[in-house]
C-alpha cells in the first residue's frame, strides 16, 4: 500500500507540473512577451536581415529549429548544474563557520529556488535538521522538523522527515539504535518502482541513512558498508557526504582499520572543523546505545503514528481529483478555443 500511496502522490505532483506548464506565471508570460518586443525590434532594425536572406533554402527551418533546441537544452542542462555547483560550494563554505546560522542561512537560499516544487516545506525541514545536527543542536533541529504537518504528507514525504529525525537521534542525542529503528522505517516508507526517475538516489540517500545508524550500533553490514564508501566519495551532497564519511569511520575503527579511520576523521576536520558530533568518536555512541525511558520530542514519528495521519488511498483520490481537473480545464479551453474560431470565421466570412 505505501508504494501504491507514493505512485499515485507522483502522478499528483506531475499533473500539477502539467497544469503549471499549460498555466504560466506571469514572469514566464513577461519572459515571453520581451523575446518577442526583442524579435520584433531587431526586425524592424535590419538585425535579422542577413539571417532572413537565407530563408528561401530548404534548410532554413531545420536548421533554425535544430539550433534553438540545441540551445534551450544546452540551457536547461548546464543552468541546473551551475546552480548545484553554486549551492554545494556555499555550503561547504558555510561548513567552517563555528555556528549553524550561516549554514541554514545557505539552505534557506537554496531552497527558495525550489519553491515551485511540491512539499518543499518538507525538504526544507529536512535540510535544516541536518545542519542543526551537524552542529549537535537538538533544539533547533526539533524545531524545524515540528514546523511541518506530516501526518497529511504521502509516504515517500513523511520518510524524509524521519530520515532527518534519524540523524537528530544519532548525532544529538547519540541514540543510534533508536536511529537505525526510524531510518528503516524511513526507507520501508520510500519506496518507489526502481523505474521512476530518482527513485536510485533516494534509496542510496536512505541505505546511507541506516548504514550511519548501524556502523555507530556495531552491526555489521556488507552492504551498509557499500552505501558508506559511495557516499564518502560522492561530493555532488555535502551533508550526505559528511553523514557517509562519519560512519565509515566508525565502521574501519571497528573492523581494526585504524590508520583508514583517521584518515577519514581528519578529512570530517578539514571540511567541518566545529560540527562536533560527527569529529568525535564511536566508543561515545556505542556507551550511549541504551538509554533510560526519557521521553523526547519526536515530531514526526509521532505525527506518522498518530490517528489522525493520512493513510490508505488519500493520495490515490487527491491525484484524480487534480487528474479530472486538469483534464476538464484543457478540455474547456479547447472548447472555448474551437467555438472562437468559429464564430471568428463566421463574421470574417460573410460578405461586405
Amino acid at each position: 500500500m505505501t508504494k501504491r500511496e507514493n505512485h499515485w502522490y507522483l502522478v499528483g505532483s506531475l499533473v500539477d507540473a502539467l497544469a503549471r506548464i499549460v498555466r504560466p506565471g506571469v514572469w514566464t508570460a513577461g519572459l515571453w512577451l520581451a523575446l518577442l518586443v526583442t524579435f520584433l525590434v531587431a526586425l524592424q532594425a535590419g538585425a535579422l536581415d542577413r539571417l532572413l536572406r537565407n530563408a528561401n533554402s530548404p534548410m532554413f527551418v531545420p536548421v533554425l529549429v535544430a539550433g534553438l533546441l540545441v540551445a534551450s537544452l544546452g540551457a536547461g542542462v548546464l543552468l541546473p548544474l551551475a546552480r548545484r555547483a553554486s549551492a554545494r560550494s556555499a555550503y561547504l563554505k558555510a561548513l567552517a563557520s563555528p555556528s549553524p546560522e550561516t549554514l541554514i542561512q545557505v539552505v534557506e537560499r537554496s531552497m527558495r529556488r525550489l519553491r515551485a516544487l511540491p512539499d518543499v516545506d518538507a525538504l526544507l525541514a529536512q535540510s535544516k535538521a541536518i545542519a542543526y545536527a551537524l552542529y549537535g543542536r537538538e533544539q533547533e533541529a526539533v524545531r524545524s522538523l515540528g514546523a511541518v504537518d506530516w501526518n497529511r504528507k504521502a509516504p515517500l514525504i513523511q520518510a524524509i522527515g524521519l530520515s532527518a529525525e534519524s540523524v537528530v537521534e544519532l548525532l544529538c542525542r547519540r541514540e543510534p539504535v533508536r536511529a537505525v529503528e526510524l531510518a528503516r522505517k524511513a526507507r520501508a516508507m520510500s519506496s518507489v518502482n526502481a523505474a521512476v526517475p530518482g527513485s536510485a538516489q533516494a534509496q542510496r540517500y536512505h541505505d546511507t541513512c541506516v548504514a550511519v545508524g548501524e556502523a555507530l550500533s556495531n552491526i555489521e553490514s556488507p552492504t551498509g558498508i557499500r552505501a558508506l564508501e559511495e557516499s564518502s566519495d560522492d561530493g555532488r551532497y555535502p551533508p550526505l557526504q559528511l553523514l557517509a564519511t562519519f560512519g565509515l569511520a566508525a565502521a574501519m575503527q571497528r573492523s581494526g582499520n585504524s590508520g583508514r579511520a583517521a584518515e577519514l576523521r581528519d578529512r570530517l576536520r578539514q571540511v567541518a572543523p566545529h560540527c562536533s558530533p560527527i569529529l568525535g568518536q564511536p566508543e561515545q555512541f556505542a556507551a550511549s546505545a541504551v538509554r533510560s525511558g526519557e521521553e523526547k520530542e519526536r515530531p514526526v514519528s509521532s505525527a506518522v503514528s498518530s490517528p489522525d495521519a493520512v493513510t490508505g488511498t488519500a493520495q490515490e483520490r487527491s491525484a484524480k481529483r487534480k487528474i479530472f481537473k486538469f483534464v476538464a480545464i484543457t478540455a474547456g479551453i479547447w472548447v472555448a478555443l474551437g467555438v472562437l474560431f468559429l464564430v471568428m470565421q463566421a463574421v470574417f466570412s460573410r460578405p461586405h
